[in-house]
């Protein structure tokens, strides 16, 4: 969590999960501000492999942190000022868990923290650090991946994001608690007790999903078959789906969990299978 005090105590808190917070004159950053010596995009902080940094987006009057010029991509301390034209502000970053660059292989169904050496496919990859987020290198090539960014290796499809908490393999969990039910209406629950942190799934579709992998869960290793799923979720009426129309679900639930604070990738998808990968389910 990044909050920013301004003068006056005025004070912005954001949730690196909705992505980096840009700051400038124009409508479309997280932070605007009227200082005509602020640029229409001015900076943008967000997470590295490091900690947190202040990017210059190619300002014309730059970044200072605590009066000096910052370099186009510097590391922020707690209580750090930033200034930006005439105006500054003081750097709070949260004492809970910071977010991590992870890279989700999509393919496999699996999120891996984007450093040191990684199994892809048959391949090795080497992860490097870079101002704007990593460098993979694999077989030859290079493929640099700012937040957000997909590259393919071996076959597997690639995506650099920010993940919350722990990430794992296709043989971990997720620290989860997930409370499910369909009674009367469905409605799923997720716990995170270490951050004590709870989002709620209300969305009808969504939270049969939920159900049917948590009920899947409770009987080994989790795997239900996609066809399975479909038929759990819209019953009769499965037979007028198309195909895709599980994995725009999956992906929705997922993007849900991300935007909440939890890792999405829980959800795991791979060959025609998707399950539900978290320590304890309950169901009611």
């Amino acid at each position: 969590m990044l909050e920013l005090v301004g003068g006056a105590g005025t004070r912005l808190r954001h949730d690196f999960g909705r992505g980096p917070l840009r700051v400038g004159r124009a409508p479309g950053n997280e932070l605007c501000l009227l200082d005509p010596r602020v640029s229409g995009w001015h900076c943008a902080i967000g997470p590295s492999v490091d900690g947190v940094r202040v990017t210059d987006l190619g300002s014309t009057h730059g970044v200072f942190v605590n009066g000096e010029p910052a370099s186009r991509c510097q590391l922020l301390r707690d209580g750090d000022v930033l200034g930006l034209g005439d105006s500054a502000v003081v750097v709070r970053l949260g004492s809970g868990p910071a977010p991590r660059l992870v890279l989700e292989d999509r393919t496999a169904g699996v999120a891996l923290e984007a450093r040191g050496s990684l199994r892809v496919g048959a391949l090795d990859v080497v992860v490097e650090p870079s101002d704007e987020g990593v460098v993979l290198v694999a077989d030859g090539e290079r493929h640099a991946l700012e937040v957000g960014d997909c590259c393919s290796v071996d076959g597997h499809e690639l995506t650099l994001r920010l993940g919350w908490g722990a990430t794992a393999t296709a043989g971990d969990a997720w620290p989860y608690v997930v409370t499910a039910s369909l009674r009367e209406r469905a409605h799923a629950r997720f716990e995170d007790p270490v951050r004590q942190h709870v989002h709620a799934i209300r969305a009808e579709n969504r939270a049969s999903l939920v159900y049917l992998l948590a009920k899947a869960a409770n009987a080994g290793p989790g795997w239900m078959d996609d066809q399975a799923l479909r038929v759990g979720i819209w019953g009769s009426a499965h037979r007028g789906q198309l195909d895709n129309n599980l994995n725009v679900l999956i992906r929705r639930t997922r993007q849900e969990l991300d935007a909440s604070g939890f890792d999405g990738v829980c959800i795991q998808k791979v060959y025609g299978h998707t399950r539900l990968a978290v320590d304890r389910v309950e169901l009611r």
